[in-house]
Formats: structure tokens, sequence, C-alpha cells
């Protein structure tokens, strides 16, 4: 509905790609959300030192908060492909 009087194919596009890049890690919501909540003072410390601008601050801050949240995505992504080899082995098994 939202988008139904949408007449630009590039926006389109766009939405449909970042819904299915959306569909593709849904079940990693929950688990991020929790982690995202573990890190609260750090995501405080990081919107203090923006808004006050510094610069100085932020930009460690920032570039290590992602790259805890890349590794814990990783890490949780390459659980769930061991999970499924080892249920395909144990199917494999059991045939």
């Amino acid at each position: 509905v939202l988008l139904s009087a949408c007449d630009n194919a590039w926006l389109l596009w766009s939405w449909r790609l970042l819904y299915a890049q959306n569909m593709r890690y849904r079940h990693m919501y929950l688990s991020l959300a929790r982690y995202g909540l573990e890190h609260l003072p750090v995501h405080e410390e990081i919107l203090q030192a923006l808004l006050k601008r510094d610069v100085a601050k932020v930009e460690p801050l920032a570039i290590a908060n992602y790259e805890h949240v890349m590794n814990f995505v990783e890490q949780a992504l390459a659980s769930e492909a061991k999970t499924a080899v080892d249920k395909g082995k144990q199917r494999r098994t059991a045939a």
C-alpha cells in the first residue's frame, strides 16, 4: 500500500533489495538486540561524544563498536552454518 503510488523504478528496486536483505538476516534480530542492550553504555558514550562534536573521541569509539558488532554477526553466522552442516551430516548418517 505504501509503495503502490511510487512510479520510480529505481526506488522500487532499492526497496525490494533492502527488503530481501532484511529477510535474509531476520533470524538474527533477537540475538543482535540482546547484544545491543548489553552495550548500551558504549552507545551512550558514543552519543555523548557526538553531541559534543568530539570527533577525536567518536571516531575510535565508533570504529571499535562497528568491529565488535561485525565480529558478533560473523560469529553468529558461522555458528549457524556449522549447525546446518552438522544437521546435514546427521540426516545422511540416519538415512
